[in-house]
């Protein structure tokens, strides 16, 4: 076993990648629950409001996270 195990800029990469993956997921996990929370069966039009209020807000944060 050695004690001195570098991490590699490729180790990093492969880091970055998979976490930038589950970010993505994440965030569209959370799209698609904001729009069921909007759109269900017999919604009035006030919940498809709020719907699609929370659907935007989803959205807004998606974007605002992953511009910095």
């Amino acid at each position: 076993m050695s004690a001195d195990k570098q991490i590699t800029s490729d180790d990093l990469f492969k880091l970055s990648a998979s976490l930038s993956l589950v970010g993505y997921s994440l965030a569209l996990l959370a799209l698609e629950r904001a729009d069921e929370d909007g759109e269900g069966e017999g919604a009035t039009e006030s919940q498809e409001r709020k719907g699609k209020k929370k659907m935007k807000v989803a959205v807004n944060r998606m974007i605002s996270r992953f511009n910095g």
